[in-house]
């Protein structure tokens, strides 16, 4: 068995991430009935104090043309805000960035995106609630066979643990869904992680629906 160290971090207070997911593809194969539409794809995070949007447009297959999007309005809105991204550079994609917006638990936010000569798209999510580690707690020393216990987040379907070994800015990273018809408590055995005997830091994200439907 690995005995480790862990030192056991959250995402900022709250520990969650929420992500707003648009895929969007023509059903036709036919050249004449393609009609290309927004691709939108964005991830709120609670540790970040600047939000993304990664816009652009479905292509048909012969299509070289890249990014050419016009007159681009994204804005992002909650409880408190409502304002818009501003284009910060383009690579393939136009990437858009808002400044600071506060990310709560268990608010919802909304986004609009448009373009000249395609159809609006609007994208709806409420972030899921906080959550507590109660095994580990930083300092812990953990075993293969020990089992991370968290009290669930409200409205968290998904939950992602990252893994940096002492140094390392590269984490290992596991998904796991949690068993609905339990309890208020989700269990993760620590043997479904590769765990290297050291010192490790741990971060643990909870995820809405959006983000692996």
């Amino acid at each position: 068995m690995a005995k480790i160290m862990l030192p056991l971090y959250r995402l900022g207070s709250l520990g969650f991430i929420l992500a707003v997911a648009f895929f969007i593809a023509c059903p036709k194969t036919h050249d004449a009935d393609f009609q290309s539409q927004l691709n939108v794809f964005g991830v709120m995070r609670s540790d970040l104090g600047v939000q993304q949007l990664i816009i652009d447009r479905t292509y048909a297959m012969e299509d070289t043309t890249g990014y050419d999007l016009q007159n681009v309005i994204a804005t992002m809105s909650g409880d408190t805000f409502c304002d818009t991204l501003h284009l910060k550079s383009v690579n393939g994609v136009g990437i858009f960035t808002g400044y600071y917006y506060p990310v709560e638990p268990q608010q919802t936010y909304i986004i609009m995106v448009a373009a000249d000569g395609l159809d609006t798209l609007w994208g709806e999510t409420t972030v899921p609630g906080s959550f507590t580690v109660i095994f580990p707690q930083p300092g812990d020393t953990v075993f293969n066979d020990d089992t991370i216990l968290i009290r669930k987040s409200p409205g968290g379907k998904a939950y992602e643990f990252w893994l940096y070994y002492q140094n390392d800015t590269v984490p290992c990273s596991y998904l796991s869904f949690p068993d609905f018809l339990s309890d208020t408590l989700f269990r993760f055995p620590a043997s479904e992680m590769y765990i290297p005997e050291g010192t490790l830091r741990m971060q643990i994200a909870a995820y809405d629906s959006n983000y692996f439907n």
